[in-house]
């Protein structure tokens, strides 16, 4: 296998590996698991979700969960419709909670609860990335410590 003479951007790796195996499982917590397939379709459904409600509204996307494969829909979704994420563990207080998306200036707040209805409502699976993604120069998380 030859590599590519420029890096492949992470997203297009992942891309390939939906391609090359779209059943085999990319992520488990607990019982809940997704494959390849569903992780590529389900982040550019929610990509697709962000880029029409966020139109024209600037700031990164907060997810605030804590292992959820739903969360890892949410890092890529924010990261495709060209937005970092700001990640939030379920166990931190609601008032730090408060103060990270304020000093984030996060346009919304994702949670895994959220991610799944939103997929439910618009029923949007199988749609290519929004044309806009975060490259390679630019800020692909904001961290809060």
């Amino acid at each position: 296998m030859t590599m590519p003479s420029t890096p492949l951007h992470f997203l297009d790796r992942i891309d390939r590996w939906a391609d090359l195996c779209p059943q085999r499982v990319a992520v488990t917590c607990g019982s809940s698991q997704l494959t390849w397939r569903e992780l590529v379709d389900r982040s550019n459904a929610l990509a697709a979700w962000l880029e029409h409600e966020l139109m024209g509204k600037p700031g990164p996307v907060a997810v605030h969960g804590h292992k959820e494969p739903e969360m890892l829909v949410a890092f890529l979704a924010a990261v495709k419709c060209g937005r970092p994420y700001v990640p939030m563990d379920a166990s931190i207080p609601e008032a730090r909670i408060e103060k990270v998306v304020s000093g984030s200036g996060a346009a919304v707040v994702l949670t895994p609860a959220s991610v799944i209805s939103i997929l439910a409502e618009t029923g949007r699976r199988h749609l290519p990335a929004p044309a806009r993604r975060v490259e390679l120069e630019d800020p692909y998380y904001i961290l809060f410590t």
